[in-house]
């Protein structure tokens, strides 16, 4: 199993074994159900800042949410040009 189908799946079971359905997460994050479906299938990894929030939402062990962590996506930095 891929590191992205691992961190999916984990996310996936850690949302069931609290009871909370993807639309409330997806609402609480700002993003679609589709999205949420696309991290938890391992076809996408979600950006450091939303993978923040799957933390505070699903609050897994430290282990757990420090392995989270070091797999999400990193942010973009934004360039802006001044002219």
């Amino acid at each position: 199993m891929s590191s992205r189908a691992a961190l999916g799946s984990g996310l996936r079971r850690r949302r069931l074994d609290l009871g909370i359905g993807e639309k409330r997460v997806a609402d609480m994050l700002g993003v679609s159900t589709h999205q949420i479906g696309r991290w938890e299938r391992g076809h996408e990894v979600p950006a450091f800042d939303d993978m923040q929030l799957l933390v505070e939402i699903l609050d897994p062990d430290p282990q757990t949410a420090r392995a989270w962590l070091t797999e999400a996506r990193p942010v973009r930095p934004v360039c802006l040009l001044y002219t």
